[in-house]
């Protein structure tokens, strides 16, 4: 007998705290010397350190970290599995984008001035480079900006070099690209002497405050922000006919993730959430008219992932899982399931386990279900050990 197990999983978020926070962001920095602090005439008035106290100053528990180290070229922040061509550097394990990735940031920025230049690297490499490391962050639904190439006092042949990249930079990826060249150099593309620290490569305190400030322009704060408030609700679809909105969609039964869940008003929760125990696959007939108390669009409630006690499409699934990580120590979560399945006449009820410092269970039969087997997982669940907990949401067939 096929069961259908999950349409979607509302987590209602109860913050005990006493104060709550907003816009909570953590954000990593890859790159070389200029990133890394080197130019100013005080380490405190480097871009990023500027960029720290701006993100700080709207809520002190974000995160600027640095990974930057001078001298650095796109080959070393490329993904530790990755073989550089003969001559180039290999990628620094403690410094890359696996590294980065593995922090678990909101966003990540790109600061990369002029080394691949230097070094003789062609332009097209250092593209290729961006475009393997963006594609690595995308894989884990992380957005990245890439900062331009900077002005150097050096041939015209590598200026030119310079400024291939900073004009394709600024055409591959758009409002994700963040401009450090324009008044920092020269019509002929030096370092504008008054923004020269003195070496005519890095730059001094006047112009890292720029820098600071063109990185403030994008935005990133209001845009990929985590919210902290004392309620939240976060949306689930499992199934291939996606929502939209604050809806997360997970789409593959047998192996999904999502990285970084968001809330109802679209904003980031820094939650992570896959498929530890497989579905065996995906029901799309489930009901196109779910009732309107339920505030459920047809979107999530017409199809679902399911699982099996019997052989069915050449499998059999009697169980299905799902993992919830970076939850919160001192928080409480609420689950909420919906399950349907029209045309049908047997039984088509699974349980419902969440297991998490404690364990709470519902039963739901979605043969025909529209509303009335809308079912409310009572109990809250309060992790062991924050920030990377873990709690399971398991459906298993019923015993009854």
């Amino acid at each position: 007998m096929k069961k259908t197990l999950l349409i979607s999983i509302l987590l209602l978020l109860t913050n005990i705290c006493l104060i709550a926070q907003d816009q909570v962001i953590r954000i990593v920095v890859l790159g070389s010397s200029t990133a890394a602090g080197t130019g100013p005439s005080n380490i405190s008035f480097a871009w990023v350190n500027q960029y720290r106290d701006f993100v700080q100053s709207i809520n002190p528990t974000s995160e600027v970290i640095n990974l930057a180290k001078g001298g650095y070229t796109t080959y070393n922040i490329m993904p530790s599995d990755y073989t550089p061509p003969s001559g180039a550097p290999v990628p620094d394990p403690t410094r890359n984008i696996t590294t980065a990735l593995s922090l678990h940031p909101d966003v990540i920025i790109i600061n990369m001035p002029s080394n691949d230049v230097s070094n003789g690297f062609p332009v097209t490499a250092t593209l290729s480079n961006y475009d393997m490391i963006l594609s690595k962050a995308n894989s884990f639904k992380v957005p990245v900006y890439i900062t331009t190439t900077q002005p150097v006092n050096t041939t015209q042949d590598k200026i030119q070099k310079l400024m291939d990249i900073r004009d394709s930079t600024l055409t591959r990826y758009g409002d994700r690209a963040i401009d450090f060249w324009s008044d920092i150099a020269t019509a002929q593309g030096t370092v504008n002497p008054i923004y020269d620290s003195g070496d005519g490569l890095h730059l001094n305190n006047a112009a890292h405050t720029i820098l600071k400030n063109r990185v403030i322009d994008k935005d990133i704060v209001n845009k990929y922000s985590r919210s902290d408030n004392d309620v939240d609700t976060i949306e689930l679809d499992l199934g291939t006919s996606l929502s939209s909105g604050g809806w997360n969609n997970l789409q593959d039964p047998r192996q999904d993730t999502i990285y970084n869940l968001v809330n109802k008003e679209q904003q980031s929760t820094g939650i992570s959430i896959w498929i530890n125990d497989a579905f065996n696959g995906v029901n799309t007939n489930g009901t196109s008219s779910p009732n309107a108390s339920l505030n459920l669009p047809a979107s999530a409630t017409s199809d679902s992932f399911y699982g099996n006690e019997v052989v069915f499409e050449g499998a059999t699934e009697p169980t299905a899982g799902l993992t919830l990580s970076d939850l919160s120590q001192d928080k409480k979560y609420s689950f909420t399931f919906f399950a349907s399945r029209n045309g049908v006449t047997d039984n088509r009820e699974a349980k419902y386990v969440v297991i998490g410092n404690s364990i709470d269970s519902v039963y739901l039969d979605a043969a025909n279900n529209s509303a009335k087997n809308y079912l409310f997982c009572q109990s809250a669940f309060s992790m062991v050990d924050a920030p990377y907990c873990r709690a399971v949401v398991r459906p298993v067939p019923s015993s009854r």
